[in-house]
């Protein structure tokens, strides 16, 4: 009978010593609504709609102070329970039948948290600083899009995320062409913080591959005049074979200059394009950029008889807001007044009483 009451208070003892040490480490864990990780990895988990929505507006609606919470779940690894789970289905779910097979136990999946949390850290800005460590640490994450989110959120962070450098500059070398993206557009979210940064974003800037050329030309324009090679490497990225590092190009070097004689030659250019849409953002990267430089009325003029309506219209429409200087296009767009397109005969005819408003002012 004693040794009976022996073991219950053992057990009984175990079990405090047990809660007491959960209780410790759930208040020593970084807590999100007032809560640890275990706990909203069971919502995910659970797989139920509504427990799953909860644990996503929570996340959505995370502040600054979840910062260590957040962190927590980028420097968090399998459970040996996952791992066994993931060892299981890889021995036999090829065997079974596919029935039998969604009855496995599945681990869980952190792809999903981890993305939840990074965009949460993205949209604080630089009051995510805090989590630098583990965003860096996340760069070596087996999943290409989470290392490629983990790097565009140090760059939104800024220049306090600047402990972050060299592991980007490493990561603007690896083989994966978004890979390259992400860190080139890093870099040049934090700054030039030093040389080293510059000439990695350079580089990126010769990438084979042209969406690390645009990350490249975009994070150039963040380091702005700050930097005396920034502007010569904007102006060579207007000959870059790709339209949308072009279009990229140009958009920068308005920023940072605002002239339109460094722009227009390319413009120019791109409305020779044969594809008619960018031949259609270039007129309205005219419009923007260069709204009274004559030099563009013979292209203009040309573009009137385009094969699509839409650029026809635009050209038409430019020519109007050039006012005087286009009088020699009054020609041309008196013969867009027979034009298929009802639209191209109104813009047609309202240029050339802009025009001549204009001309006779003079």
């Amino acid at each position: 009978m004693k040794k009976h009451w022996f073991v219950i208070a053992i057990l009984t003892l175990a079990v405090a010593v047990l809660g007491t040490f959960l209780l410790q480490l759930s208040m020593t864990s970084p807590l999100l609504q007032g809560k640890p990780l275990r706990y909203w990895k069971a919502q995910f988990r659970s797989e139920k709609i509504p427990q799953i929505n909860n644990a996503m507006a929570a996340f959505n609606q995370s502040g600054p102070d979840a910062v260590p919470f957040l962190s927590e779940i980028l420097r968090a690894s399998d459970s040996r329970y996952d791992r066994f789970i993931a060892f299981l289905n890889s021995k036999v779910a090829h065997k079974i039948s596919p029935k039998a097979r969604q009855k496995l136990p599945r681990p869980f999946n952190w792809t999903i948290i981890r993305r939840l949390a990074l965009q949460a850290l993205y949209r604080m800005g630089p009051d995510a600083q805090p989590a630098t460590s583990a965003l860096v640490a996340t760069l070596n994450d087996e999943d290409v899009d989470i290392r490629s989110y983990a790097a565009t959120v140090l760059g939104n962070i800024g220049p306090a995320a600047k402990s972050a450098v060299p592991a980007l500059e490493k990561e603007s070398h690896d083989p994966n062409p978004d890979i390259r993206r992400a860190a080139i557009g890093a870099l040049g979210g934090i700054g030039p913080v030093n040389t080293s940064v510059v000439a990695e974003i350079n580089s990126g800037a010769h990438d084979q591959e042209w969406i690390v050329r645009q990350s490249a030309v975009r994070a150039l324009g963040k380091i702005g005049t700050r930097d005396a090679t920034v502007i010569p490497a904007l102006v060579r990225a207007l000959q870059d074979p790709q339209k949308k590092v072009r279009f990229a190009a140009i958009d920068v070097l308005w920023e940072a200059e605002r002239q339109p004689r460094t722009v227009l030659p390319a413009l120019m250019e791109m409305l020779k394009e044969e594809d008619a849409d960018v031949r259609w953002q270039a007129l309205e990267l005219l419009i923007k950029m260069a709204p009274g430089e004559k030099e563009t009325v013979p292209a203009l003029v040309q573009l009137l008889r385009d094969e699509n309506p839409r650029v026809r219209a635009k050209a038409a429409i430019i020519l109007g807001q050039l006012g005087a200087v286009a009088h020699f296009a009054i020609p041309a767009l008196r013969e867009a007044l027979d034009d298929g397109d009802a639209n191209v005969r109104e813009v047609a005819a309202d240029a050339q009483r802009k025009i001549r408003a204009a001309s006779a002012v003079q």
